[in-house]
């Protein structure tokens, strides 16, 4: 699938154990979409629809694609440097906020390469998680996160403001009290870092390339961006 895709052997070698884990076989649908939302720019314009019963793998026939689009592009690295882990820090007396991707450099630009878009909050919950547990997997191959996803909707920490520029004593407090929120969510996916995939990928782990907050997002956008169409509207 991956060859008549036209993907590259380093893209091949890695794909599946992303999406799926160690054993797995891509189901026909899956192939196809694949295929056809990788076909070239001249090919006859397609749009994939998939229409399956459930548990049949609607989910990763676009996440196949959408993950071999991110290996493909970051088959050159990934940039270099680390997290910057921002909800550690007391926030007492620092004068300025800088987000979780601030630490690194190099690699591809932030961008939202793909939007996940569902009616109601509620359906999100399962896509997040198969989405994390291929967070984790590419994290465990690359040693650092291959990609950055969240999901932006109203329930997503940091309201309308946003933490810009020179800091003054009412924002480092709304800071704290987001930064004290995420400290739980952190502590709690460290204490679960032994467990399998499946339970894992029922929690929030801001290390694994997952964005908690919309400043973090406003500020470098997550490859994949998960909404709904409210609060897309919103947004736009």
């Amino acid at each position: 699938a991956c060859k008549a895709a036209g993907l590259p052997p380093g893209v091949a070698e890695h794909l599946g154990e992303v999406v799926f884990g160690a054993n797995f076989s891509l189901r026909k649908h899956q192939a196809q979409s694949l295929v056809t939302s990788l076909a070239p720019n001249d090919a006859p314009t397609k749009n994939v629809v998939v229409t399956s019963g459930t548990g049949s793998g609607k989910t990763e026939s676009f996440l196949v694609p959408v993950i071999a689009r991110l290996l493909a592009e970051r088959l050159d690295g990934v940039g270099s440097g680390a997290l910057n882990r921002w909800w550690e820090q007391p926030w007492s007396q620092e004068t300025r906020w800088n987000s979780i991707r601030s630490g690194i450099s190099g690699g591809p630009t932030p961008a939202v390469r793909a939007l996940l878009l569902y009616p109601t909050n509620a359906l999100v919950e399962d896509q997040v998680a198969r989405l994390r547990r291929a967070a984790f997997r590419a994290k465990d191959i690359h040693g650092a996160p291959l990609f950055y996803f969240g999901r932006y909707t109203g329930a997503t920490p940091g309201g309308t403001f946003f933490p810009g520029g020179q800091l003054k004593a009412g924002g480092r407090q709304k800071i704290r009290e987001v930064a004290k929120d995420l400290r739980k969510i952190a502590d709690e996916a460290e204490r679960l870092r032994d467990r399998d995939d499946e339970i894992r990928g029922q929690f929030q782990d801001p290390t694994c390339g997952e964005m908690l907050t919309r400043w973090d997002m406003v500020d470098a956008p997550p490859d994949i961006m998960i909404t709904n169409v409210s609060m897309l509207n919103v947004m736009l």
